[in-house]
């Protein structure tokens, strides 16, 4: 189930902006697809009571934004800014500026614990949830790595027990790709003769240089239990390239 809005608007001056929301809810039973940061489930609890399995997909994210952005910047010939540049208009002119950005919900995370009802066919094994007791802890991600999850909110139950937590957990939800990301382009096209263009192009991905934290141990009793101990993206990364057009 979800809601999608799009708004795009293009400035006379070379601007233009294209943005999107979506509110969305997603829900699932037993089996289905792994999300993109790792979540996944490999089975029900109790083959005998599927119902219980009903519940928050391992993909769903409430919310999602995403914005994009060009810009033709003002310098050069035929501008606002440097209209006179002569010579010098092969290099500070017809420079195009693009970004885009994306900021969304984690995912639920899978809260289980060593799995003692194996030997009866139980895919999974969780704990019961201690009423009361916040399992999110508080402060920044960055001051959370060790200690995204409260321990002391779940006690983990004995063989040929079932325990009451579900199958994703929406109050925990994995901190990545939890924030957001922002990459960006800056291109250049020069007119060498009437039927050849030559364009150049820098690319930079992740721009803020930010850390896209995995998802942390989900399984109460491990010595990490709650730790994020990875991330899973490559930090900021500039490429630059050029290639010539012939008509």
């Amino acid at each position: 189930n979800s809601l999608a809005a799009r708004v795009e608007r293009r400035f006379s001056n070379g601007l233009t902006f294209l943005s999107t929301y979506t509110w969305s809810r997603n829900l699932d039973g037993s089996y289905e697809t792994s999300s993109p940061s790792g979540g996944s489930n490999s089975g029900p609890q109790n083959i005998y009571d599927l119902k219980s399995e009903r519940g928050r997909s391992f993909i769903d994210v409430p919310n999602r934004f995403t914005l994009a952005g060009s810009y033709v910047l003002p310098f050069g010939k035929g501008k606002r800014l440097l209209s006179n540049a002569e010579r010098w208009n092969y290099a500070i002119g017809d420079w195009q500026l693009s970004a885009v950005t994306y900021y969304e919900n984690g995912f639920p995370l899978d809260i289980t614990q060593n799995n003692r009802n194996g030997l009866i066919g139980a895919a999974v094994q969780r704990p019961n949830i201690n009423p009361g007791v916040s399992a999110k802890t508080s402060g920044s991600l960055y001051s959370r790595v060790n200690g995204f999850i409260n321990p002391n909110a779940f006690t983990a139950v004995n063989e040929f027990q079932f325990g009451n937590e579900p199958k994703a957990d929406t109050t925990l939800r994995g901190p990545a790709p939890g924030t957001g990301n922002w990459d960006a382009t800056l291109i250049k096209t020069v007119a060498i003769k009437d039927r050849v263009n030559f364009a150049f192009r820098a690319e930079v991905q992740n721009v803020l240089n930010h850390p896209w934290f995995a998802l942390p141990n989900t399984t109460l009793g491990s010595s990490t239990f709650g730790q994020i101990t990875s991330d899973y993206n490559t930090p900021r990364q500039i490429q630059l390239g050029g290639h010539i057009a012939f008509y």
